[in-house]
């Protein structure tokens, strides 16, 4: 990437390594050879990490407190604003995404039918 990696990666169920990186950008790479499949310029440096739920759906947070969702091809579905940074991976338990926030928040966001 064109900026350090800070996060802990996420592997996709068919094996793609996502990593996020301070160049504000989400990469997902083929592990096979370490080529990129695609990369999603996000809002904000990335420290946190990408979490993956169980149909494939990205989830990103941002410096900027931006949560995008991405297909598993790169394409994002929808972002949520929070009011400040998000700086650690998320975790989703029953069909919902936890995420902290530097505005002292625990986000729980209800994935519901979300592709």
């Amino acid at each position: 990437t064109d900026g350090p990696i800070r996060s802990t990666p996420a592997i996709a169920a068919d094996g793609t390594i996502l990593v996020s990186s301070q160049d504000g950008s989400l990469h997902a790479v083929d592990p096979a050879g370490g080529a990129e499949r695609w990369h999603f310029a996000t809002s904000g440096l990335d420290r946190a990490g990408p979490v993956v739920d169980g149909n494939g759906v990205i989830y990103q947070g941002t410096s900027d407190g931006t949560i995008h969702a991405l297909s598993p091809a790169g394409v994002e579905h929808w972002r949520f604003a929070t009011m400040d940074a998000i700086q650690s991976a998320g975790v989703i338990r029953e069909n919902v995404l936890y995420l902290g926030s530097h505005d002292r928040r625990l986000y729980a966001i209800d994935l519901g039918d979300n592709p």
